[in-house]
Order: structure tokens, then sequence, then C-alpha cells
């Protein structure tokens, strides 16, 4: 490898660990409500609740399920935004052999 190369793979080493290190962080706050939210149910479903009560326990059960639906799809979101030229370039390459092709 030459010296160029060498440094177009560091600069892609570092792009990815930046772009893998967003993913886990943004997993962990989206799906962190999720646990908690089972953890929850699980200690108080013995417990004998209002119907307001078990309203609000269930809206809080959808908004955490939609947040983590969120975290399901947030890959793509994450590669096009905060990972530079490469991802969507590669991309927008894809689109095109997909279309040519057809």
């Amino acid at each position: 490898l030459t010296i160029e190369q060498r440094a177009r793979w560091k600069r892609i080493d570092r792009y990815l660990r930046h772009v893998l290190f967003v993913q886990i962080i943004l997993l962990t706050i989206l799906t962190l409500p999720q646990v908690i939210e089972k953890i929850y149910t699980t200690l108080t479903v013995n417990t004998k609740k209002s119907l307001l009560h078990i309203t609000i326990d269930k809206f809080i059960y959808n908004f955490v399920l939609l947040l983590t639906y969120l975290a399901s799809g947030m890959p793509f979101y994450i590669y096009t935004l905060s990972g530079g030229s490469m991802f969507r370039t590669t991309l927008k390459n894809l689109i095109r052999s997909i279309f040519k092709n057809n």
C-alpha cells in the first residue's frame, strides 16, 4: 500500500468509528426507556390501578415503543447525515446501478 492509500484507509476507519459511536449512543438513548418501562410494568403488575393510571401507562408504553422503532430505522439516517460524503456517494452509485440495470 502506498502512503496515500494508507491515509485513505485511516480516514475511512476513523469515519466508521465515529459513525459507530454515534449509532451506539443513539441506540442506547432510544432503547433505554423501553427497559425502564418494562421494569416498571413488571414491578407493578399486581398493583390495583385506576383507569387514568392505566391510560397513562399505555400512553407511555406506546411512546416508548415509538422510540424503539426510531432506533431500528436510525442507522440509515446516521450514515447519510453524519457520515460525510463516502456513504452518500456509495448510495448514489448503488441507486444508479439499480436503475441502469432495469
